[in-house]
């Protein structure tokens, strides 16, 4: 997808917050361009894959050119789990700029991201109040975080979560049900990454760079709870 921000939009009085999800081969930017009380909303999705590394200072620059970084109020950062370099690269470079420009920094685990979308797909046969979204990796086994409804179907039939427990490598002997199957769809992750962040920006919540680590289990945990 190609960005269709125009920095000449840009003044000098614009505030950002920014948004960065590498957590699959596909790299998701969001950004906020914060006017004079209005919110203007753009995101773009970069196919890179193993080239993220190098290739990260390009993309985010498609989107908001360099100058205009230490504009940046908040970036929200998706911890994974996924690929540790690419998802590590992200964080390294959301916590640099967090230091340099002491702005708020947020993480979000991508599986927290895709709760909505999951849950409003799902049936309410394949669902409790609390449930657990789990994924397969490569070499390692089984990945799972835990999640608990806080809303009921309303009108517009919308339900929302909060995670209980952070993605972890579960134990192949562990109780794990209800459970739904991650699915990636960074396009529009990273878009509930930026309405995530926009909301902690309102609610004026202090997020600290320094508390900001990729999610990359590497010894299984037996949770039977």
């Amino acid at each position: 997808m190609k960005p269709n921000t125009d920095s000449k939009n840009f003044s000098k009085d614009s505030k950002f917050i920014l948004a960065l999800h590498s957590s699959s081969d596909q790299f998701g930017i969001g950004l906020i361009q914060l006017n004079d009380n209005k919110e203007y909303i753009n995101s773009a999705i970069f196919p890179i894959g193993k080239d993220l590394s190098s290739q990260l200072f390009k993309c985010i620059e498609q989107l908001l050119p360099a100058k205009f970084w230490s504009k940046i109020i908040r970036i929200a950062v998706a911890t994974g789990p996924g690929g540790y370099t690419g998802t590590r690269t992200t964080i390294v470079f959301a916590r640099t700029i967090g230091q340099q420009i002491n702005c708020q920094v947020d993480g979000i685990s991508s599986f927290e991201l895709m709760v909505p979308r999951l849950l409003n797909e799902a049936k309410d046969s394949e669902i409790d109040e609390t449930f657990w979204i789990i994924k397969s990796l490569k070499r390692k086994g089984l990945i799972g975080g835990k999640y608990k409804i806080i809303n009921k179907r309303q009108l517009n039939n919308i339900l929302e979560a909060k995670e209980l427990v952070s993605p972890i490598l579960l134990d192949i002997n562990a109780e794990i049900k209800p459970q739904l199957y991650a699915r990636d769809n960074v396009q529009q992750d990273v878009l509930r990454l930026l309405e995530i962040s926009l909301s902690f920006y309102k609610q004026r919540k202090i997020s600290s760079w320094k508390d900001i680590f990729p999610i990359y289990p590497t010894s299984p945990v037996k949770y039977n709870r």
